[in-house]
């Protein structure tokens, strides 16, 4: 438990990304909470989360880890929260396209 508090977490994150599986990022939550990170380790560790889950395009799973964070206090930074808002605009325009077209398809002339 000790070790946690002194872990460097960025190297860990990278080797986390490297295999590319959710279950590993929370996992490394659960750790950090459990036997009390650093407040770093918490915000690295969720930004990583939100990263990971932008980049897959899960937009309502993204919400989840955002709330979940602030509830817990956690920061989460700009960069990462820019790019959930750039994935919900996108999935925005593209729920419109989509609506959009159906519309048009079936649009009396």
């Amino acid at each position: 438990p000790q070790l946690v508090a002194a872990m460097k977490i960025d190297p860990i994150i990278t080797r986390i990304e490297k295999y590319n599986k959710e279950e590993l990022f929370r996992k490394l939550i659960e750790i950090n909470l459990r036997y009390k990170g650093t407040e770093y380790n918490k915000s690295r560790s969720y930004e990583a989360l939100i990263n990971f889950l932008t980049k897959c395009g899960r937009l309502e799973d993204c919400e989840e880890a955002i709330k979940s964070a602030q509830s817990l206090n956690i920061r989460i930074t700009a960069d990462y929260m820019s790019d959930f808002m750039e994935l919900r605009d996108e999935k925005k325009h593209v729920k419109r396209g989509v609506l959009y077209a159906f519309k048009a398809l079936f649009k009396k002339k």
